[in-house]
């Protein structure tokens, strides 16, 4: 029986079959499910006589994955616990068997884009309420593909977050430093507008402050854009944010980002200076408030306190806002005090340990 993979994972798709003879904790086989590809192992020493599920099939967990017949000492050891799941066992193959026999005739063709699609792709339909109808397959032969359902999600989310009023407001000469040190300095200067790390719903009927500050940082993944978060940046110093920060980007350039990982946002920050952008209009990410959009580094001229030009590097920051919420003065000065800490970063020094 496929035995849970998973909290919530309810089905996977069978990749690989390893081999017919197999040990104990030895792989079976690999499959897929919408967060990671996993490994199957064998509980038992033996020979694998029957497989209920080809490569390329839909297993679920609960029901027969193989056969396989071991030596009597191992079948003794096992006995009280397999007779009281021998008749379920024994039912769920039968339904499997007639399950497989009936996807062997042709299928009407209402089913086709049910068909075509794995089941990764159809808990992302399901988890963002999107439109299969909508979704323009980019698979062979018109398969919905994982990417085109993150794809899809994205631009319901933009589209979506455009609703909001924006204002924007942008200010330029913050000297360079590191991302964490930017992840760091946001939240210290959220301590002083707190209004900033809010969530407000659709209708602006209600204001909720987040006490956790957990600062979502814009990634360009092979997925699409996804925005994960770092959580409680206000109890973390640099060291650790800059680890986390890591661990985030390895996870999404892998495609194993989870649920956790991109929910709960309070407040964030797209680089876009990574790319080569220098001013960018940040759209604020729904329920949040506020985004900050991080510029590139340039190194231009600038007059010294003894009007001297000398070269400086700087970097520009720009923000968006939900205006029904914040307004021009509170994003100015949140903006002056992020500033003040990057440009002086003696001043953070207590969080820094």
């Amino acid at each position: 029986m496929l035995a849970d993979v998973g909290e919530g994972i309810a089905e996977v798709l069978l990749l690989k079959w390893s081999g017919e003879t197999v040990a104990q904790l030895d792989t079976v086989c690999d499959v897929q499910s919408d967060k990671a590809t996993l490994d199957i192992t064998s509980r038992y020493d033996g020979v694998i006589t029957k497989l209920y599920h080809a490569e390329g099939d839909t297993a679920k967990v609960g029901q027969p994955l193989m056969q396989v017949e071991v030596d009597e000492d191992d079948a003794a050891a096992d006995a009280a616990p397999s007779n009281a799941s021998e008749a379920p066992a024994a039912a769920a193959a039968a339904a499997a068997a007639d399950g497989s026999a009936a996807s062997s005739s042709p299928a009407p063709s209402s089913n086709k884009a049910k068909a075509l699609m794995t089941p990764a792709v159809r808990r992302i339909i399901r988890e963002h309420n999107l439109e299969l109808h909508q979704i323009q397959g980019s698979g062979k032969d018109g398969r919905v593909l994982k990417e085109d359902g993150i794809q899809k999600a994205m631009v319901q989310s933009m589209t979506s977050a455009l609703r909001v009023p924006h204002f924007g407001y942008a200010d330029e000469g913050i000297k360079l430093s590191y991302m964490p040190f930017i992840i760091k300095a946001a939240s210290l200067a959220l301590h002083e507008y707190p209004m900033l790390n809010s969530h407000v719903d659709e209708e602006c009927t209600q204001i909720t402050q987040r006490a956790a500050h957990n600062i979502c940082v814009a990634m360009d993944t092979p997925q699409g854009l996804l925005v994960p978060n770092i959580k409680n940046v206000e109890s973390k110093n640099v060291l650790e944010i800059a680890q986390e920060l890591n661990t985030l980007q390895e996870l999404g350039a892998a495609g194993r980002l989870g649920r956790d990982h991109l929910s709960g946002g309070t407040f964030s920050i797209s680089n876009i200076g990574v790319v080569g952008g220098t001013y960018l209009g940040p759209v604020v990410v729904v329920p949040q408030v506020a985004i900050a959009a991080i510029g590139k580094i340039q190194r231009v001229p600038r007059f010294d306190d003894n009007d001297n030009v000398v070269p400086v590097n700087v970097m520009n920051i720009s923000f968006s806002a939900d205006h029904r919420v914040i307004d021009g003065v509170t994003i100015a000065n949140f903006s002056n005090v992020m500033k003040e800490l990057i440009e002086s970063p003696t001043r953070m020094l207590l969080q820094l340990r």
